[in-house]
């Protein structure tokens, strides 16, 4: 076991995260306390939130070896946006959340650093205040809740909001609400008031993504297929399969998943429709994988 701890004292810290996910899945990794009362995140979860975190990162156009600046205190959302960014190749940036706004400034411009997580509305506060002198920094990003609770900021709906936050001075709208009629809302009032924007939402799922089409978000991104696809990765890697074939296999489904999302879209409002192109796609995949089945246990010459 000492031997196994020694080895890893060499890895970097995202791949020793991957390693504890793996090994302790289900042990405590972090506690972070709320309202009083201490929450656990496992290793399992610690990882999946990084990765989830990094791939909105690529989603958003982060280029290895960018810069993620993380204005925050002490909190798993922070531990999150550094290993996540670490993850796909980004270095990450603290900055002291005591350090008034041109302290940040001074930080931020150092850097140059496209992307700021902030953790909270003080937060926030100090980057909007600053970013008209900062033109490198394409996106804002509200590390916790506070920040964007509808209660305690506003429904992010609501045009003066949007204003206020200078929305007509962004590239890119992140919009990851956990209501998807408020989601959907949102997108079409951005997508009107701001058509320059480019969007890019989250969605709970097929039927979500397809109203969301429907208003032309540029990139939608289903809350579950990222993770989904990892843990059928891996239980073929547990059921014998090589890595790189269980890979292969895994790209194969995705991609044959988002070719049936757009044929799905066009007749979504038709469930006769709807369920018969299910159908097909599944026999379609059905064939697929025997093809390539066939392939690897037939005899080469």
């Amino acid at each position: 076991m000492n031997e196994s701890i020694d080895a890893l004292k060499d890895l970097p810290l995202p791949q020793q995260l991957l390693h504890w996910a793996k090994v302790r899945p289900d042990e405590v990794a972090l506690r972070q306390k709320e309202f009083g009362v201490w929450q656990p995140v496992t290793w399992a979860e610690y990882a999946r939130q990084a990765r989830w975190f990094g791939l909105g990162l690529l989603q958003l156009g982060l280029a290895p070896g960018q810069c993620v600046a993380v204005l925050s205190e002490n909190c798993r959302e922070w531990a999150y946006a550094e290993l996540g960014t670490a993850l796909v190749g980004g270095i990450t940036a603290g900055v002291y959340p005591t350090s008034p706004e041109h302290e940040v400034e001074y930080l931020l411009a150092l850097a140059d650093a496209p992307i700021i997580v902030c953790e909270d509305q003080e937060q926030l506060d100090k980057v909007l205040a600053i970013r008209p002198r900062l033109p490198q920094l394409r996106l804002v990003v509200a590390g916790h809740a506070r920040a964007l609770h509808l209660e305690t900021f506003g429904d992010p709906s609501r045009p003066e909001l949007l204003r206020a936050a200078r929305a007509d001075q962004a590239e890119v709208f992140v919009l990851a609400t956990d209501d998807p009629e408020v989601n959907i809302r949102t997108a079409r009032i951005v997508r009107r008031m701001f058509p320059h924007l480019k969007i890019v939402a989250r969605a709970r799922n097929r039927q979500h993504a397809f109203r969301l089409m429907d208003l032309n978000v540029d990139d939608v991104v289903r809350e579950t297929l990222h993770s989904s696809l990892e843990m059928a990765r891996l239980a073929l890697e547990e059921l014998g399969i090589e890595p790189a074939t269980a890979a292969e296999r895994v790209e194969k489904f995705r991609v044959h998943d988002a070719e049936l999302l757009k044929t799905q879209y066009l007749v979504y409002d038709d469930d006769a429709a709807l369920m018969q192109g299910a159908k097909e796609a599944f026999v379609d995949l059905e064939r697929l994988f025997e093809a390539d089945t066939n392939s690897e246990t037939s005899p080469r010459n």
